[in-house]
């Protein structure tokens, strides 16, 4: 058996560029199922480079272009607290978030060009030029010592006046512009993704296959467990018209209400941990390997470390 690099990784999450290209996010594979720091590499039109390390674990990214400005910006997400912007040609900027309760942060979006954190205890925040403002009265709970008590994984809005937040126990939180209110999940399963999709609905997904819409007339749709199986459901994006799903070994595409799988790589393993989409590819990491699809085929990119 051939030996393992050092450096070699594994990737729990990736940012889509357009064109041919991404940034995944990985850790050291000797460091186990608890990793100290994040590398973050470039594949671009198939040709891997060396971006940065990270001291922090990070598990969300995202692009956003700030209005007025020329250069997109990658924003990076430490579950402790960290968060910085990489801009091409400029050194990176911190602006650390002001985490006020015991636990990880675990989610980045991007809603009416605002960037918005969400994590343990019910914490949410919003980037106020170069500061973080809480937002979170009447969502955050004060940590009793022991444990956390509400863990939020995952944030996405379609405006301002308009964001939802989900997580453990099959929680939902929405924000109308100036509070939150918790809505009646039709599941108490763990959700681990939200996304506010450009058909109007807003979907969910999590453990035990759980894969849940809201309707425009807020009524719910219910397309997972049974007719998913029992394997916990990751990450959401939208890619040529419909919602994709990243469903640990499978990548499955809601199509009109109905849930078709999307045809795996032929060769070797697939896992499907994290996903984001640009107009012209969609992106996939899980374990060792990355993965890019057009919408009719597959490409795999082995890591050069690996």
């Amino acid at each position: 058996m051939a030996t393992r690099k050092a450096t070699a990784l594994y990737f729990t999450t990736v940012c889509a560029y357009p064109g041919d290209a991404a940034v995944a996010g990985g850790h050291l594979l000797r460091e186990g199922a608890d990793p100290t720091a994040t590398r973050f590499v470039q594949i671009n039109q198939g040709v891997w480079g060396f971006l940065a390390d990270v001291e922090q674990v990070v598990y969300s990214q995202i692009l956003r272009l700030p209005r007025g400005e020329a250069k997109r910006r990658r924003c990076v997400l430490g579950r402790d607290g960290l968060y910085r912007e990489y801009a091409a040609g400029s050194a990176p900027v911190d602006i650390p978030i002001p985490v006020a309760e015991p636990g990880y942060m675990e989610c980045l979006c991007v809603v009416d060009d605002e960037v918005y954190a969400c994590g343990a205890q019910g914490q949410v925040f919003r980037l106020a030029g170069s500061a973080w403002k809480a937002m979170d009265r009447g969502l955050r709970l004060k940590f009793d010592g022991e444990e956390v008590k509400r863990m939020l994984l995952s944030i996405s809005g379609f405006s301002a006046k308009d964001i939802y937040t989900c997580g453990f126990e099959g929680e939902i939180w929405h924000w109308n512009g100036s509070k939150w209110r918790e809505l009646d999940s039709p599941t108490n399963y763990p959700l681990q993704s939200v996304l506010c999709a450009p058909d109007g609905r807003v979907y969910f997904c999590g453990s035990a296959g759980t894969l849940i819409a809201r309707d425009t007339d807020g009524s719910w749709i219910d397309r997972g467990n049974g007719e998913l199986g029992d394997d916990t459901l990751w990450d959401l994006c939208w890619f040529r018209d419909r919602v994709h799903v990243a469903a640990d070994k499978r990548l499955l595409i809601v199509d009109s209400l109905a849930v078709r799988e999307v045809p795996p790589p032929g060769r070797g393993a697939f896992r499907a941990l994290s996903i984001d989409a640009s107009e012209d590819r969609l992106w996939c990491v899980g374990d060792e390997d990355v993965f890019s699809f057009d919408g009719k085929a597959w490409v795999r990119h082995v890591c050069p470390d690996n």
